[in-house]
């Protein structure tokens, strides 16, 4: 593991979460969880969350990985375009060091999840 890159993951990319299995193939090492500061969490259409830049507190996980491209693909970031995706990428300081964090690109909608585990009890019976 050569050129690893920290990524902070919330949603869906989160341990026990739909989309974990993606971290597999990144090659990824847990390195912990911490809160994010700055960061508001909203909960988009289609039962998965985004996170904007903003006043606000976000707890993620922290993860080293080698490849970003199946993180890049489910998240429908493009290097070449990055505002045009469905989310961007920008660095972040956690206490594991400078890590990557997918923002969304679109428009502020839906409710502020304040509270993961009541949005995944709301997405349990909504979806």
């Amino acid at each position: 593991m050569n050129n690893q890159q920290l990524v902070a993951v919330y949603g869906t990319l989160r341990a026990g979460e739909g989309n974990n299995g993606t971290l597999e193939c990144a090659g990824s090492e847990y390195k912990g969880t911490c809160t994010l500061d700055n960061f508001v969490m909203h909960s988009l259409h289609g039962g998965f969350p985004g996170v904007f830049q903003g006043e606000g507190k976000v707890l993620v996980e922290v993860y080293s990985v080698d490849d970003l491209t199946p993180l890049d693909c489910l998240e429908g970031y493009d290097e070449n375009a990055p505002k045009d995706g469905l989310y961007d990428r920008c660095t972040t300081p956690t206490p594991f060091g400078e890590a990557l964090i997918y923002t969304y690109n679109g428009e502020r909608f839906g409710d502020v999840i304040t509270d993961w585990c009541e949005w995944q009890m709301n997405q349990a019976v909504n979806y």
